[in-house]
């Protein structure tokens, strides 16, 4: 798809870094840290990893706004319109706590019924992702590695990877590599694992902060956790990742321990969260 005169009028001036075309591209205004030649690199890059079996969104056209590039040090940031392909699928949320402020008044059950339903859909999330087989996550965790052989890699936020059952895991928005070096290699299992887990479970954020769960959700949560984690695991491991570096990675993984839950009745759900919020006051 073509960046037409209008579109780009239309990107310009959109408020939103991305907006959805059609089911197949999306219009993206954002800031990129190259000239207009180092794109055209880092865009054919993309493209030749995309030919060559990487799952991957790529840009089909952009125009760079006059005007718009700022230097920082020794790196010149330009903004631009792009029309990119649009991924399929879901990615993780990346605003996972219910902030709570002891200078304000709450309707308890509602803000209950509201983390209730925050929770229960992050597990059936991970639910979806679980109910694939352990050849999507060959894939997935060898496509992240392999983005380096052209010289692009990725940015490890969690909106940046979509997954569906059909697709699998589509990247987007990948960085230059610039031959960063190995020792950056030593994070990619945690990158995975993010990219899976988001910031993991949703969670209550005061004084005393508390991923408080319900017995069935902790339970399903258990199951796909651990199901994703092995299947994760099963792909480093035939990568040949280092036990160390697989191990590291589930240990930085916010979340993933057992000691960040607390069970509660549903029932007592808004008691609970209620009595989280009366610490802060009473402080």
């Amino acid at each position: 798809m073509k960046l037409t005169d209008e579109l780009f009028e239309r990107g310009k001036s959109q408020k939103e870094i991305c907006t959805i075309i059609d089911d197949n591209y999306v219009l993206l205004h954002k800031t990129m840290p190259c000239s207009d030649q180092e794109l055209e690199q880092y865009l054919k890059n993309m493209l030749e990893a995309k030919r060559n079996g990487i799952n991957m969104a790529c840009v089909t056209d952009y125009k760079l706004i006059e005007g718009s590039t700022r230097t920082f040090g020794n790196i010149s940031y330009t903004s631009g319109v792009f029309i990119e392909e649009r991924a399929k699928g879901v990615t993780s949320s990346d605003n996972t706590a219910t902030y709570l402020s002891p200078n304000e008044e709450y309707n308890y059950d509602e803000v209950a019924n509201d983390y209730l339903k925050r929770l229960t859909e992050y597990v059936e999330l991970l639910e979806y992702r679980d109910n694939s087989t352990q050849e999507v996550y060959d894939k997935f965790v060898n496509d992240v590695y392999d983005l380096r052989k052209y010289n692009i890699t990725i940015d490890p936020k969690p909106l940046n990877f979509f997954y569906s059952k059909e697709d699998g895991y589509t990247l987007i928005d990948p960085i230059p590599w610039n031959n960063q070096g190995e020792s950056d290699l030593n994070y990619f299992p945690s990158y995975i694992l993010t990219a899976i887990f988001g910031y993991g479970c949703p969670y209550i954020s005061a004084v005393d902060s508390k991923r408080l769960i319900t017995q069935d959700l902790y339970v399903r949560f258990q199951r796909a956790q651990s199901s994703l984690v092995n299947k994760v695991v099963i792909a480093l491991k035939k990568r040949n990742v280092p036990d160390e570096d697989i191990q590291n990675a589930i240990n930085r993984m916010s979340g993933l321990s057992n000691n960040n839950f607390e069970l509660v009745d549903i029932n007592d759900l808004s008691q609970k969260i209620s009595e989280l919020n009366g610490k802060q006051k009473s402080l």
